[in-house]
């Protein structure tokens, strides 16, 4: 049967494009030319989603990465599976994600060899999974499975050929140990790597329906409005900050005023105000004070009108 590519739907992803005064050239990414995207590296963020997602809007902090998803035992299930985008991956930002490399091994040396040592991250989309070797739950799990099998499709593998791509002769999901064995990194750690068979599994069978031509694309869910003038409980630890954004550029420093432990009880006073293309909420906080808080993660509070 012919394979037809672009018909894989788009999971969903929320855009949390860093912006060049958050992420500064450089100083967590370099212009190696135009990206061009041939396999997949795995990470672990070895930290929460949204801790992962401020860390990045920290000037100072040389990394970034492509995606990021977030898991229920890290980050709660009203997280579990959210799919964040933090660079273009078809753009020219190619970010520090799976360098430096030394010790490489395996297909992350086959691709050194083969396409240089700007490949590795030029060429390689970087997704990061929360935690560090947690079992993903089934939420997280099919969204990992859902991004993946939609940039294989993008890079134009039929499924038939996995684990390779057919045009590099080497397998398409590549660990980012086999990058930095020599460091002594062993992201993605032993649970996603001895699940990367069944992963590459997972991902056939994702696939066939499409590239086969029997399956039309889903319409994409729309997210759900934040509700205003409402009391909400922290579920979770969760940074306040002095002001909307994640970075008090004036004054070169972090907004953070300090971390309120779950249990944490407020109203939501005003808001939105939009930092980088970002709501942000006023939060009047029980027992402290006022404080913002971005849009995404008021999404995980419990929230009574």
């Amino acid at each position: 049967m012919a394979i037809t590519f672009g018909r894989v739907p788009k999971p969903p992803i929320q855009q949390r494009i860093l912006s060049d005064k958050e992420a500064v050239r450089g100083h967590g990414w370099d212009d190696l030319g135009p990206r061009n995207p041939k396999f997949i590296v795995l990470h672990r963020m070895v930290g929460t989603l949204w801790g992962t997602d401020g860390y990045f809007r920290n000037p100072s902090v040389a990394s970034l990465t492509d995606f990021g998803i977030g898991i229920a035992s890290i980050d709660g299930p009203a997280n579990a599976g959210k799919i964040l985008q933090w660079n273009d991956y078809k753009g020219r930002r190619s970010g520090w994600a799976s360098g430096p490399v030394n010790g490489a091994y395996g297909d992350g040396l086959a691709i050194v060899q083969k396409y240089g040592i700007n490949a590795v991250n030029r060429d390689g989309v970087s997704i990061e999974v929360s935690g560090t070797d947690e079992p993903l739950d089934a939420v997280s799990w099919k969204a990992l499975v859902h991004l993946c099998a939609y940039l294989i499709d993008e890079m134009k593998i039929p499924y038939t050929s996995l684990p390779k791509n057919p045009h590099t002769g080497i397998n398409v999901l590549i660990w980012h140990n086999e990058y930095t064995n020599g460091t002594g990194k062993q992201c993605p750690f032993p649970w996603l790597r001895n699940n990367t068979n069944r992963l590459y599994n997972d991902i056939k069978a994702f696939l066939k329906p499409y590239q086969e031509g029997e399956k039309k694309p889903a319409p994409q869910p729309q997210p759900e409005p934040t509700p205003k003038g409402c009391t909400f409980t922290l579920r979770f630890e969760t940074p306040i900050r002095t002001s909307p954004g994640f970075w008090d550029y004036e004054n070169n420093k972090s907004n953070v005023i300090k971390n309120l432990p779950a249990g944490t009880t407020g109203r939501i006073k005003d808001g939105p105000k939009k930092v980088d293309n970002i709501d942000f909420y006023d939060l009047e906080i029980d027992g402290f004070g006022s404080g913002w808080l971005q849009d995404q993660v008021l999404h995980t509070l419990d929230i009574k009108g």
